[in-house]
């Protein structure tokens, strides 16, 4: 069977209930063998961490530096990011590099978390939650920028018909 991977990830500021969703949705992905990729941040993405490993459902959790928010995920950048990330981060956020170097590696994760650990095996679909405009230089607007600009489809739960969406997505697989 191909692996299919998708990122699960949105804001902090996630509200309670969209979290619980967040939950079971990963556990029924898990279930089926969608492999998760996130980013350990509290909110959104620690939810689909949760909920993916109450079916020990596999994972790909990709942290900045090693035991990001208490992670013990092996999948950390540290502070070593190549050409390829910058490169990556510059075409989506230039703006960036205007910040301190610690926000160009969590840009980093989240180019991870959207195109894999080799920035080659890019995840089939983005499920996120975010109530924040795209424009705004988050980690979650970077990454749904990124796959928008990638052609991967991205179903935000905020939107009023995103069931229907990510429905219509997992009919694929």
């Amino acid at each position: 069977m191909m692996n299919i991977f998708y990122a699960g990830i949105g804001g902090r500021n996630t509200p309670s209930d969209v979290l619980i969703k967040i939950e079971d949705i990963a556990e029924f992905l898990g279930k089926k063998n969608f492999i998760l990729r996130s980013g350990g941040a509290n909110g959104a993405d620690s939810a689909f961490e949760i909920g993916n490993d109450k079916v020990n459902g596999s994972k790909e959790i990709y942290l900045p530096w090693k035991n990001f928010n208490n992670n013990p995920s092996e999948l950390y950048l540290q502070w070593n990011i190549d050409k390829e990330f910058y490169d990556i981060i510059r075409e989506i956020n230039p703006a960036i590099f205007t910040q301190g170097h610690s926000s160009l590696v969590l840009h980093a994760r989240d180019c991870q978390q959207v195109l894999g650990r080799d920035l080659k095996t890019p995840s089939s679909f983005i499920l996120c939650w975010t109530d924040r405009d795209i424009s705004w230089p988050g980690g979650t607007a970077f990454a749904i920028n990124l796959a928008l600009k990638r052609g991967i489809p991205v179903v935000n739960m905020i939107e009023k018909d995103w069931e229907v969406k990510l429905e219509k997505i997992l009919r694929l697989f």
